[in-house]
């Protein structure tokens, strides 16, 4: 019996296009689908885990995501003046800090 193929089986790739890609305006991409909330009322959250920041204890300055998602990061600011975003699971109230 001769393969038949399956639902992901659709042959090789598209050739790439000979035009190039169309040149966009960044600020009219955020505008349209990036949403972000500054915080009113900044809390203290410690980052979970091991990593880079795990562990260490930022003050939340703005939320983003997505216009027609689901999903969103939390950014914190750290006491170095960097910037970093998480995800909110990856969070806890820092109450000792």
């Amino acid at each position: 019996m001769a393969h038949q193929g399956t639902l992901f089986d659709v042959g090789p790739p598209p050739a790439p296009s000979p035009k190039p890609a169309p040149k966009f305006d960044a600020d009219e991409i955020r505008r349209r689908f990036v949403d972000v909330t500054q915080s009113t009322q900044p809390t203290k959250w410690r980052v979970a885990g091991f990593g880079r920041r795990g562990g260490q204890v930022g003050i939340d300055v703005a939320v983003v995501g997505f216009k027609h998602g689901n999903g969103y990061e939390v950014i914190l600011c750290f006491d170095d003046g960097k910037l970093d975003s998480f995800a909110p699971m990856a969070l806890f109230p820092a109450l000792d800090a």
